[in-house]
């Protein structure tokens, strides 16, 4: 039987787990930054959703050392990574797919950090999320925004080739943004730096470009933005 998109997905970032760390530059920034947004709350109960190898997981147990947390992933492989970065008796670990959430706890807390771009409705997900938290809960997050990676896909459309990278939806509750301009050393690099962190997964319905299409938009790509690719980050903001 064929795997599901999802299954891909998770099977993706799982064989990626040992160098998700050195390769995730973007992911670990994103990860201090919402942290910096999370409120001053004594003992909170923390769902993670998205944990990668443990960048937020990692501040959150800096910021909230009695918190009770309970931290997952699609992915078996990146769980039980994780897993071996952090043995504190308050912290819990599971396999869960944050768009349909299996488990009856409540919390004050659901944080993600560069997870929700993977989610297949975004904003019926989060809406489903806000059922866990308890009253006065929030939800926070990070994203890609709608600007990430918009010179590639200029280059594509430039040449009348489809786009597959996946970019992020418009979600709730925005209330920071920042563009990232990271300059590779050609756009190969590029792309193999997004298939070394697991993140290659196409959008639904892509076309793969063939050898020849793929070498040629490179080439413009690099003669037009000399390796630059914006990373569009958004953080937001739910609450119950």
């Amino acid at each position: 039987m064929p795997l599901t998109r999802k299954e891909i997905i998770a099977s993706n970032f799982g064989r990626c787990a040992q160098t998700y760390d050195r390769m995730a530059a973007i992911q670990r920034d994103s990860a201090e930054t919402l942290a910096e947004l999370l409120p001053d709350i004594e003992k909170p109960d923390i769902l993670e959703i998205g944990c990668g190898t443990g960048f937020l997981t990692q501040e959150i147990i800096r910021k909230y050392p009695g918190a009770n947390i309970l931290v997952t992933d699609l992915s078996p492989s990146m769980v039980e990574y994780t897993k071996t970065k952090f043995t504190q008796d308050n912290i819990r670990f599971d396999v869960m797919d944050g768009e349909n959430p299996n488990t009856d706890r409540t919390f004050d807390l659901i944080v993600s950090n560069m997870t929700f771009q993977w989610f297949e409705n975004p904003e019926s997900s989060i809406a489903a999320l806000k059922k866990l938290l308890k009253p006065g809960g929030q939800i926070f997050f990070t994203s890609l925004g709608t600007n990430s990676f918009i010179e590639w896909r200029r280059t594509l459309k430039k040449l009348g080739l489809p786009e597959g990278i996946s970019t992020g939806a418009v979600l709730p509750g925005q209330v920071h943004e920042e563009e990232r301009f990271i300059y590779y050393p050609s756009t190969l690099s590029f792309l193999r730096s997004v298939k070394a962190i697991g993140a290659h997964m196409p959008r639904e319905g892509y076309p793969q470009l063939n050898h020849a299409a793929l070498k040629k938009a490179c080439v413009i790509h690099d003669e037009t933005f000399d390796g630059r690719h914006t990373w569009h980050i958004v953080y937001g903001t739910v609450k119950n």
